[in-house]
């Protein structure tokens, strides 16, 4: 997920998290949410995407800006740090 998210994809996260307790999709900002592992809602998922190109761009748009700032390898080898730093002292 992350990685898609990182090369500017849209991600479809179904059944696992609900748009109140997802910490990596923002419904409707950086990918879609689906609250459920039934097919149906997974497909209309991705047939929204597939007939929505502007909706594929920003959601894909926003997903980078938000892996980026939440998974740089500056970010990353700061709170590689920060953890470090708690366990030693």
């Amino acid at each position: 997920m992350f990685e898609a998210m990182a090369c500017g994809k849209p991600v479809i996260s179904a059944g696992f998290s609900s748009p109140k307790t997802s910490v990596h999709i923002q419904n409707d900002i950086t990918g879609l949410l689906v609250s459920s592992k039934e097919t149906a809602e997974l497909v209309a998922a991705l047939t929204l995407l597939i007939n929505s190109p502007q909706m594929r761009t920003r959601l894909g748009q926003n997903a980078r800006k938000w892996a980026e700032a939440n998974f740089s390898y500056l970010d990353m080898a700061a709170k590689t740090r920060q953890i470090y730093q708690r366990l030693i002292g």
